[in-house]
């Protein structure tokens, strides 16, 4: 049979070509039917009467009645993929006949649960003798009986004792897999069993049997592991809460019941637990409800609403309010199934609507939905059970078959990424950096990528534009740091996406590496500058950088100067180089501080400079002054004065005199190499004799120096230095100084 099939969508859907929402805005679910999902269920159909629907995995189950032999009602199972195709892997082609009662009695079903195991337990009633009685079938994944339930996969029980019509009409699973059974006894009692997980009836646990005129569409477990069920009295939704042994729970509602507050007349639906709240849909009015209650009953949000669809607004629309499940994920969406019917027609028409938030207030909640008119006649009042990312909903079509629809929850789903997984710098240039969006949803969206300060896009925060579902956004964009310079450091790239429905993948962490030369120079402290020779300081040179530093210098200006030359060198990332440097100062009055100027110097690539230099203020100091009174071949002596300065008077003094005895007489550098007198040979640089032998004499004050052996004939230069306790030598000499003589040994 062919089917027109109209799907009416929530204006939302269409929101590709809307304004993008403010960030962080709740924005409202989008239901869609699926079309060929629809035409592959009617396929091996059952006839007769859906009540249930439950999904498990890949697997949708439509439970209801279908005909048995002589005229009589059987149990119909039908499980089909969550494409629609029947899955033979259930009682070899996905649908099951199942007859409890002997001969010509009517077995019935009213709703059922999957266990972990993909096992089914089933809620329902049959024929026993003159009346009928609660039944509960107990099924393997492949649709066998189970028997470790019941008696061969069969538990029936009268609910109350009596002799009236006891039937089940609805089930709920515990976390500890005991079954809470409601149902209705006779024409006007409801009841509530709990049951083991074989069955059985539960230790502790009395059948519950609640004031008359009541029935029961709903039950559902309660965190503390007790039971509440939805009843329908006259024109009330009313909430009823057990005590653990099936009491009435005083502490709930008014004496163990909170009747809904909704405009009469109300119609109960569905009843379920979620996020250790209770949710309960129906009708109110000419509309649908969803109501939320604490587990102690002292707090209720409701909301009324219309499943219109894209209908216009002025349409009139009566909605029915049947069930209720939630699609989880990361932002689960609480779906309720009805009907409506139209000014147009008084049929009704399958539909749903889908909430985001509803876990806040109800009356704010996003809300979408959608409209399912399979072109004949529906049932009034649809089951509903999630699945991931999408519902089935289910119920009689054309009077005498089970159908069955799939909606697909819409969701923008957008995850960001760096795919090279890291980020270098080359100094403080800008870097490229390639952003990816992957829209992961069933919904076409987009958003806007930025990144913390200090990083910046030279380009500013990065639009991706509508994307459409499994479509890729890629850009290139050019990455700038503005920070303190660090060897390493975690970038995170964020995507805001205000209908973006999982914001766990909405961050990409990425590691940034940053290659750069950064010298720091450090100079030991100078409280003294002589004001003649050179004084030796001594500095070190670290790369505080993660590349190398290449043509290194140290220069010395201002207050001084270096007296050797310095050879560029290559520093690598995390190392450091010391050196003691020569450094003089000619000229200057006594005691007046000087600044002398240090400067690390590269020609190549040191990216930061506030730290390359530093600056020393030592005080000038006259050294000691050396004077030599006589001169003989073995001996030398002579006197000496202690410096001058703002020194301590210990630093002044005079700690000790060298003497130093070149020959002039011979070809090369040759000095006194000791007391012994013995000759040895320097060298030359640039035609000067460098590298004097100075030998200590005795004396400070008054000083000399006597030789082993008497010096041979010849012409020789005398010098004498003095040094003083802050350690700054002598170094000029002179005739005129009186440091300096030469003699001819005869």
């Amino acid at each position: 049979m062919t089917f027109r099939l109209l799907i009416v969508l929530v204006a939302a859907l269409a929101a590709t070509a809307a304004a993008p929402a403010a960030a962080g805005a709740a924005v409202d679910p989008a239901l869609t039917a699926d079309g060929g999902f629809a035409t592959r269920a009617d396929a091996g159909a059952l006839s007769g009467a859906p009540h249930a629907v439950a999904v498990s995995g890949d697997r949708i189950y439509q439970l209801g009645e279908t005909a048995g032999a002589g005229g009589t009602l059987d149990i119909g199972i039908v499980a089909r993929h969550a494409d629609g195709t029947l899955d033979t892997g259930f009682d070899g082609d996905g649908r099951l006949t199942l007859s409890v009662a002997a001969g010509a009695r009517n077995d019935r079903a009213a709703d059922l649960v999957v266990l972990p195991d993909g096992g089914l337990r089933i809620a329902g009633s049959t024929d026993v003798a003159t009346s009928d009685d609660v039944l509960l079938a107990g099924l393997r994944p492949d649709g066998s009986r189970d028997p470790g339930f019941g008696t061969n996969g069969i538990k029936t029980f009268a609910a109350t004792g009596g002799t009236a019509d006891d039937a089940a009409t609805a089930i709920a699973l515990a976390p500890d897999g005991r079954l809470a059974v409601a149902g209705n006894t006779g024409t006007s009692d409801a009841f509530v069993t709990v049951r083991d997980a074989d069955g059985s009836p539960a230790a502790g646990f009395l059948g519950a049997r609640v004031p008359t005129g009541a029935r029961a569409p709903g039950v559902a477990w309660r965190p503390d592991g007790t039971v509440a069920v939805l009843l329908q009295r006259a024109s009330s939704a009313v909430l009823h809460a057990f005590t653990a042994t099936g009491a009435d729970d005083t502490g709930f509602g008014t004496a163990g019941e909170l009747v809904l507050p909704l405009t009469p007349p109300v119609t109960a639906g569905g009843l379920i637990a979620q996020g250790g709240r209770l949710y309960a849909a129906g009708s109110s009015g000419d509309e649908a409800y969803l109501a939320r209650v604490t587990p102690a009953g002292d707090t209720v949000d409701s909301r009324r609403f219309e499943m219109g669809g894209a209908l216009a607004p002025a349409t009139a629309i009566t909605t029915t309010g049947s069930d209720l499940d939630v699609i989880g994920g990361p932002v689960p969406a609480l779906v309720v199934a009805g009907s409506i019917t139209t000014g147009a027609s008084s049929s009704p028409v399958w539909a749903a609507a889908a909430f985001n938030n509803f876990d806040g207030p109800l009356a704010s909640a996003p809300m979408g939905s959608v409209v399912d008119d399979r072109g004949e006649a529906q049932d009034a009042f649809p089951a509903i059970a999630a699945g991931d990312g999408f519902a089935a909903l289910g119920g009689r079509l054309g009077g005498s078959r089970y159908g069955l629809s799939k909606l697909l929850l819409d969701r923008c789903d957008l995850a960001v990424s760096v795919p090279a997984g890291r980020v270098t710098f080359a100094g403080r240039r800008p870097t490229a950096i390639t952003l990816r969006v992957d829209n992961e949803g069933t919904r076409a969206c987009g958003g806007t990528i930025s990144v913390p300060a200090p990083y910046s896009f030279a380009q500013g925060p990065v639009a991706t534009g509508t994307i459409a579902p499994g479509s890729t956004f890629t850009a290139d964009a050019q990455l700038a740091y503005g920070g303190t310079l660090k060897p390493k450091d975690q970038l995170a790239v964020t995507l805001d996406a205000p209908e973006d429905v999982d914001l766990a993948d909405n961050t990409a962490k990425v590691p940034v590496d940053f290659r750069y030369c950064d010298l720091e120079l450090r100079v030991a402290s100078m409280s003294a500058m002589p004001t003649e020779g050179a004084r030796r300081i001594p500095i070190s040179v670290r790369n505080l950088g993660t590349t190398a530093c290449r043509k290194i210098t140290v220069a010395v200006g201002r207050g001084g100067r270096r007296t050797d030359r310095d050879a560029p060198y290559t520093l690598r990332g995390g190392h450091s180089a010391a050196d003691s440097i020569p450094i003089v100062r000619h000229g200057g009055t006594v005691g007046r501080t000087v600044a002398v100027r240090w400067h690390v110097a590269t020609a190549s690539n040191d990216l930061r400079t506030s730290n390359d230099t530093v600056t020393r203020r030592p005080a000038l100091v006259r050294v000691g002054d050396t004077a030599i009174r006589a001169v003989s071949a073995r001996t030398v002596a002579g006197v000496a004065s202690r410096g001058k300065g703002h020194l301590a008077l210990r630093r002044l003094r005079v700690s000790r005199v060298d003497v130093a005895i070149r020959r002039l007489d011979v070809t090369g550098c040759r000095w006194v190499g000791g007391t012994s007198g013995a000759l040895v040979s320097r060298a030359k640089r640039r035609g000067t004799c460098v590298g004097e032998v100075w030998i200590r004499a005795k004396g400070t004050a008054r000083w000399g120096l006597t030789l082993g052996r008497a010096l041979a004939p010849g012409r020789y230069e005398v010098r004498s230095r003095a040094t003083i306790g802050a350690g700054l030598q002598e170094a000029r000499f002179g005739a005129a100084d009186r440091n300096l003589r030469r003699i001819t040994i005869r």
